[in-house]
């Protein structure tokens, strides 16, 4: 075979080759897998999540824990209490304010208002011993029962303990509260025998009760002020005393009214705080 020959014969063999190698299908080359590698170690321990334990919630104690009667009381209301169980009185000729039974009594020490008429204590008198050695108390008794189903704020008479020997002369800021174990009502008052300026050294606050048996009546009377009233009741409003007499009713009603719009922070002690000591009395037998 000719040189010339034999070089056509390999064009013709590359050209034949080139054109297979176009119609075959393309292959897929796969990447070397990886070697996979353990997880690493940690060479220390991760901290552990610390957790507050938490303390179990207290009842808060009172202050005052005595005969059966327990409540609380701010340190800006008084410095401490002085219980005493007070003996009875049924002396046969004795006047009908000077008669009760045994019962006990928590006077507030230091109080925030000193030298005023009325000394600041709680009195818890048992209800039938009351009834058995002055019969009158069970009316009062009937008539606070009656009053604390509707608890009227513009009674003209609000049922009150102990009996004293003079009048119930004005009723305001008047509410029902309840304590731990019963209800009764809140209001500022004041007591007198003759027509008097309802003022400063005799007004006083108080809280009329019965615990949910009826066992037990409680009277508290604590001093309360107010910066619109005088001192004192020396002076009658304009100076006259017959006119001060003959408008009497009138003054009383206008001064109820007005500090009955009195916000209660601006009463000394403030109402609430008064009404926080109430709130946390319990009575047991």
């Amino acid at each position: 075979m000719s040189t010339r020959s034999y070089r056509g014969l390999l064009a013709v063999l590359a050209l034949a080759l080139a054109i297979l190698a176009c119609n075959l299908p393309e292959t897929q080359i796969s990447p070397a897998p990886k070697t996979l590698q353990p997880p690493m170690a940690f060479t220390e321990e991760l901290p552990q999540p610390t957790e507050t334990p938490i303390a179990p919630t207290e009842t808060p104690q009172p202050d005052v824990n005595f005969a059966g009667i327990s409540f609380s009381f701010d340190d800006l209301l008084a410095g401490g209490v002085k219980e005493e169980i007070i003996p009875s009185s049924q002396y046969k000729d004795a006047p009908f304010w000077d008669i009760y039974p045994e019962y006990r009594t928590y006077s507030l020490e230091n109080y925030l208002l000193q030298e005023r008429f009325h000394e600041p204590a709680i009195r818890v008198y048992p209800s039938a011993e009351y009834v058995q050695v002055n019969p009158d108390v069970a009316k009062v008794i009937a008539q606070l029962k009656d009053f604390l189903t509707q608890c009227p704020d513009n009674s003209k008479q609000i049922p009150f303990l102990p009996t004293w020997n003079a009048a119930q002369m004005m009723r305001t800021q008047i509410k029902c509260l309840a304590f731990q174990n019963g209800r009764g009502v809140r209001f500022l008052s004041q007591y007198g025998q003759s027509a008097y300026p309802v003022n400063n050294h005799d007004m006083f606050y108080t809280f009329q009760g019965l615990t949910n048996d009826d066992a037990y009546y409680v009277s508290i009377v604590l001093p309360i002020s107010h910066p619109s009233l005088s001192e004192n009741g020396e002076n009658p409003p304009g100076g006259d005393w017959a006119a001060f007499s003959d408008n009497f009713m009138t003054y009383i009603q206008t001064t109820e009214q007005t500090l009955n719009q009195q916000p209660e922070d601006s009463f000394q002690p403030a109402i609430g705080l008064l009404d926080k000591m109430i709130a946390s009395v319990l009575i047991k037998e």
